[in-house]
């Protein structure tokens, strides 16, 4: 107690944090799945600020992009990754296939990992949203988790879809590292479902997130940690119903890393890279 008197408020906050992690670590069991999710690389869209989302036109990866995707693949060999799930879209199994045969893995594919549709503004600049589609732009921007864009999604759907596919996965995948290939707005939601706050930053392109998942018996609950200085951990809970049964399950969810950049130093990113969450690409 009397060196936590001395620290400042920071150090302080560091020093709590470390011993959240370690908490939420001791929680996890040699059947704890470990998943490395990645969003896909950069892709001109990104740059533009246009909104991709599930568009038709299904744009894939730019120059950097594809340099993003194989730096992923050079700092993911030591992972000892089993399998790799992607996001269909384009952007994501360009990604993803880039790392494959790297790894020497096969992809399973699965549209649950997709990133959000943003209907009647897919193709769309963040200025022609705001002069063209002014409601669904509105929608947007306010953060509002339930508000649905018109033909397209909320980002409350999104969690829920990408809560069940993680968890089917995790079902399969006891004790295993899993490679995930998704998109900005996914992440953003994993990050929600975990934190129950959004995270505050950009997500980047062919950035790191490693998250644990185990499952027990009971009430399902979730406990988050980290290790960057700028996310508090919490531990909140959360009722799971399952193909509306009244049985519920225990999940314990352990945030190790977000948003990590150190790999692509070499290669460099876009700041500008929108990251799928409200307000983003």
């Amino acid at each position: 107690f009397q060196v936590m008197k001395h620290l400042t408020r920071k150090e302080r906050n560091d020093v709590q944090e470390k011993q959240r992690n370690l908490k939420a670590l001791s929680r996890m069991s040699a059947s704890a799945t470990k998943f490395i999710i990645v969003r896909h690389g950069e892709t001109d869209w990104n740059i533009e600020g246009r909104l991709q989302g599930q568009s038709t036109i299904d744009p894939g990866l730019n120059e950097k992009g594809f340099l993003q995707a194989e730096t992923l693949a050079e700092g993911l060999k030591t992972y000892n990754i089993s399998k790799i799930f992607s996001s269909d879209l384009r952007r994501a199994r360009e990604t993803a296939l880039k790392i494959s045969i790297l790894l020497n893995k096969e992809v399973s594919y699965d549209k649950r990992l997709r990133e959000r549709n943003q209907g009647v503004l897919h193709n769309l600049t963040y200025k022609e949203s705001e002069e063209q589609q002014p409601e669904a732009y509105a929608i947007l921007k306010k953060r509002d988790v339930n508000a649905r864009i018109p033909n397209g999604e909320s980002q409350e759907d999104i969690r829920l879809r990408v809560v069940e596919a993680l968890q089917d996965i995790g079902r399969i995948s006891p004790g295993a590292v899993v490679l995930i290939v998704t998109h900005g707005g996914v992440v953003h939601e994993i990050f929600r479902h975990v934190k129950c706050h959004m995270f505050s930053e950009r997500i980047i392109n062919g950035s790191v997130n490693i998250l644990h998942l185990d499952k027990e018996n009971g009430v399902s609950s979730a406990l988050s940690i980290n290790h960057s200085n700028d996310i508090n951990g919490s531990e909140k809970v959360h009722d799971t119903i399952n193909s509306g049964n009244i049985t519920k399950e225990k999940w314990i969810w352990a945030i190790e890393l977000w948003n990590s950049t150190t790999h692509l130093e070499s290669v460099g990113f876009s700041v500008k890279g929108y990251g799928g969450g409200a307000g983003e690409a």
